[in-house]
This record gives structure tokens, sequence and C-alpha cells, in this order.
């Protein structure tokens, strides 16, 4: 993940937005899923996950 700062993109290990959340480590898995699994389960998961941290 990446940050625009002076006109230039630097690598950042946590979102601003939500910095709460695992995001960069959220996207490595998925796309790891992705490859193993296919797409629509990936989602599928990923949507899991994040009803999970609803409640």
């Amino acid at each position: 993940m990446y940050v625009l700062e002076d006109g230039e993109y630097k690598p950042i290990k946590q979102s601003e937005i939500f910095p709460e959340f695992p995001i960069v480590d959220w996207v490595k898995e998925g796309l790891q899923r992705n490859h193993e699994i296919g797409r629509s389960p990936t989602l599928r998961e990923f949507r899991q996950q994040i009803r999970l941290l609803e409640n």
C-alpha cells in the first residue's frame, strides 16, 4: 500500500483511513487465497471476516 506524499508515492504498513484494520495483511492473504481457491470463494471469506468484525 502506498501514500502520495510530496508528489511521490511512499510505501506504508498501515492504512491511514482504517488504522485498526490489517488491510495490507488482508490483501496479501486474499491474493494467495484467490490463487488457491478462486475469486468468488475468496470474496465470500473476506465478507465473512468483515461480518465478524461488526459483531
